[in-house]
């Protein structure tokens, strides 16, 4: 289990340390709506299924994923909706939700697989 365990924080160390290292500002990468809708999402999933702690870190992945991109779906419609009326500024803003929303739930559902695959086996 110790080998898992190294495994598993030396993936989501290095997983942390490549995005830290291509994110320049990484201010700009903090939403609160976007991380919540994600993280909800994922919760809501993660109690179905088998009841197993790998099945719920694979599930809580699938629907931080799924709800992600009904989130950017929302994102984009409200900005095909109100196009003609936005000026470059709230364009920027419009965009941000939804390319946020793909982020979070990308990097949750990479950071559930490393944990799932690398500490659980299937009798857990």
């Amino acid at each position: 289990m110790t080998n898992k365990k190294s495994k598993t924080i030396s993936s989501l160390f290095l997983l942390l340390f490549l995005l830290f290292m291509a994110i320049e500002n990484l201010a700009q990468f903090f939403d609160l709506s976007s991380f919540s809708l994600v993280l909800g999402g994922g919760l809501l999933f993660s109690f179905s299924g088998e009841h197993t702690l790998k099945t719920r870190f694979i599930n809580f992945g699938i629907g931080a994923l799924i709800i992600t991109w009904i989130g950017a779906l929302i994102g984009f419609i409200q900005i095909l909706t109100n196009f003609e009326v936005l000026n470059s500024e709230q364009l920027i803003r419009y965009f941000r939700f939804p390319l946020i929303c793909l982020f979070y739930g990308y990097l949750v559902r990479a950071i559930s697989f490393i944990v799932a695959e690398n500490l659980f086996t299937q009798a857990d």
